[in-house]
């Protein structure tokens, strides 16, 4: 019969050899994982003022994948188990520590974007003058309304598929401009988009 001694010791061996348990949501540090995402996430540089708005619209599903990145780091699990394993109200306390954070950040890029519209500009009618001389079809300005800027792609499309051959993209990116100009007509960085979705999104998506 073993002596309690050994039991104890082969018990030791037992619990040495289970995964500790993860490190509760509580414990990590959320906020300064935060920070360090946004910190590194600036907006690319953009040729149109329009430029700006797909890197927003973004955000939310980019910091959520990158908190689910640094959770599974965290917890030693892959990526999609630790994803998956957070519950509705871990991930409600994640995005009431992370949530408050972002509109700081999106108020200094927008800030630092619209100090950049001159430069955009200048680049946009050194392009223009390019185009021109070489008998290209315009480069729309920076300040078109959503309307005129549809017009000007409508011209394009209207001339012969041979003329107008490699400018499918050209046309698509301008509508796209015209899209985001009017959806986010107004729009003030405190009026970032809902993080709460995101994350629920990126969770549903699997």
């Amino acid at each position: 019969m073993a002596s309690k001694r050994d039991l104890e010791k082969r018990l030791g061996r037992l619990e040495g050899s289970f995964p500790l348990p993860p490190t509760p949501v509580s414990e990590l540090p959320i906020e300064e994982w935060t920070e360090a995402f946004m910190e590194g996430y600036a907006p690319p540089k953009g040729l149109y003022d329009e430029d700006f708005f797909p890197w927003h619209e973004e955000l939310g599903r980019s910091l959520a994948s990158e908190l689910h990145r640094r959770i599974a780091e965290a917890w030693g699990l892959d990526w999609l188990t630790a994803r998956l394993g957070l519950s509705e109200a871990e991930c409600d306390e994640i995005l009431q520590r992370a949530g408050p954070l972002v509109p700081a950040y999106i108020e200094r890029y927008w800030q630092q974007w619209q100090a950049d519209k001159p430069e955009r500009d200048r680049e946009i009618a050194g392009r223009a003058r390019i185009a021109a001389s070489l008998g290209y079809y315009d480069v729309p300005p920076n300040n078109d309304t959503p309307q005129m800027i549809r017009r000007r792609m409508d011209a394009i499309e209207a001339k012969p598929p041979q003329e107008r051959l490699g400018y499918d993209w050209w046309i698509a990116y301008h509508r796209e401009r015209a899209e985001l100009a009017e959806r986010y007509a107004g729009w003030e960085p405190e009026d970032f988009l809902p993080l709460f979705e995101e994350w629920r999104g990126e969770r549903a998506d699997g």
